[in-house]
């Protein structure tokens, strides 16, 4: 979609009008969803998820612009997928991506948003992480090692090489907004809609207390994720949370009118 990759999962028998829009964070790509995409496909959801320009199959970016995009750009990619969608999508978004999908849900209508380990917007006044970068030059991906302990905490040595090889840089102004001391500004009263959060027991890249106080921010649910670290979409046990955003679809997301029937059709 204009220069967007999108990995569509269709269901053998769609059951929700609402499509729902997996957005991932920062260095990874669309592939970090492939167990979510199956598995929401499985209960009836048509899944979308979109690479970031610049990030997986997406259209690649000059260094010169890649190095300066902000958030605020990948709320604009969010913007470009899901108005060739028939339906205000359900948005479902990893780490700095949630951050991006706030921006997106601030002047957009959609079904519900879950984040998933989420970046702390500067309101909750979350402390600086020690991620050292360079506003002059990509970010990363970090080393092995470093990244297995951010990304990869609860994988076996073979997953997580094989998901470390599929990382990509990432702009070291979205990193700043995502960790630093210049944090994307949420307004919480341009943000309606039902919204669940949920945090990793063992998340040193977004701490479950930031994730909480970004809650009780928003209004929105929260589940704490225990024995989880930051890459909850590809940990060996995400198929445990998984089950726990689709029971919390089923019960908060905004109802289509006639969406089994519509859908069905």
């Amino acid at each position: 979609m204009d220069g967007i990759h999108v990995q569509r999962t269709d269901p053998e028998h769609r059951t929700h009008a609402a499509p729902l829009l997996l957005v991932h964070g920062g260095c990874h790509g669309a592939w970090c969803w492939d167990h979510y995409g199956a598995y929401f496909a499985g209960h009836g959801w048509q899944t979308h998820a979109l690479s970031w320009r610049g990030h997986g199959r997406s259209a690649p970016l000059p260094e010169q612009d890649a190095v300066r995009r902000p958030l605020e750009d990948v709320a604009a990619d969010i913007e470009t997928v899901a108005a060739k969608l028939d339906t205000p999508p359900v948005i479902i978004a990893h780490s700095m991506g949630s951050l991006a999908a706030l921006k997106y849900v601030e002047r957009h209508p959609h079904s519900g948003l879950v984040l998933l380990t989420p970046a702390a917007p500067g309101e909750v006044s979350p402390p600086p992480i020690d991620v050292p970068f360079d506003l002059a030059s990509m970010w990363g991906p970090p080393p092995f090692e470093i990244s297995r302990q951010l990304f990869f905490g609860g994988n076996d040595d073979d997953e997580a090489r094989a998901y470390y090889e599929m990382l990509v840089a990432e702009s070291p102004r979205a990193v700043e907004q995502a960790v630093g001391d210049n944090r994307v500004s949420i307004d919480p009263v341009k943000i309606s809609g039902p919204i669940l959060m949920v945090s990793g027991e063992l998340d040193q890249l977004t701490p479950a207390p930031d994730v909480r106080r970004m809650a009780d921010f928003l209004g929105a649910d929260y589940h704490y994720g225990h024995g989880f670290s930051h890459g909850v979409t590809l940990d060996p046990n995400w198929e445990r949370l998984a089950h726990v955003v689709q029971t919390w679809l089923v019960s908060h997301a905004i109802p289509v009118p006639g969406e089994v029937s519509r859908a069905a059709a």
